[in-house]
């Protein structure tokens, strides 16, 4: 199932359900995203201002660093929330992507329940290992004090997707 469908009239979260006392948004996290990922992004996602962007235009930049950089955080928080356990699936040239396995054996990332098959063809892997490990290894750092922080972006994101 495609991501935005998924989406379709399914009740999310606003802003202030989430956090009352954060200046947290669709808005200013693809804002934030776009700075920090502008090495990796395709050339039409910076030149948005993003503070002023729609919500759909947001998640689009936001399904893209999540899928294509920053896949790590979100199964880090994903594995907070619900203790599912992390994994690393990755091929020969080591190119790689994190996501929980949830108990019926599905993955899941930030597309919401995928199989390994729908992994291997998102990512082009060739002669794919699949191996769990320490959700601590999906995440650089988290910093309580910084609310910037990438663990707290990535549980925003899942408590607005409703995850």
């Amino acid at each position: 199932m495609r991501f935005f469908e998924m989406l379709k009239g399914r009740p999310l979260l606003t802003e202030s359900e989430i956090n009352k006392d954060k200046p947290m948004s669709l808005q200013t996290i693809a804002d934030w995203m776009a700075y920090m990922n502008d090495d990796i992004l395709p050339e039409r996602f910076l030149e948005i201002e993003w503070l002023k962007a729609s919500d759909k235009d947001c998640l689009k930049l936001i399904r893209q660093v999540y899928l294509h950089g920053d896949c790590g955080p979100f199964a880090y928080a994903l594995h907070k929330k619900h203790g599912w356990p992390t994994f690393r699936i990755f091929d020969r040239n080591y190119n790689h992507h994190y996501a929980c396995k949830r108990p019926d054996g599905m993955f899941f990332d930030f597309t919401g329940p995928l199989t390994l098959e729908d992994i291997i063809k998102r990512y082009k892997f060739r002669k794919v290992k699949v191996e769990e490990v320490d959700p601590n290894v999906c995440i650089i750092d988290t910093d309580d004090e910084n609310p910037w922080d990438e663990a707290k972006i990535a549980k925003f994101m899942i408590d607005y997707l409703r995850y």
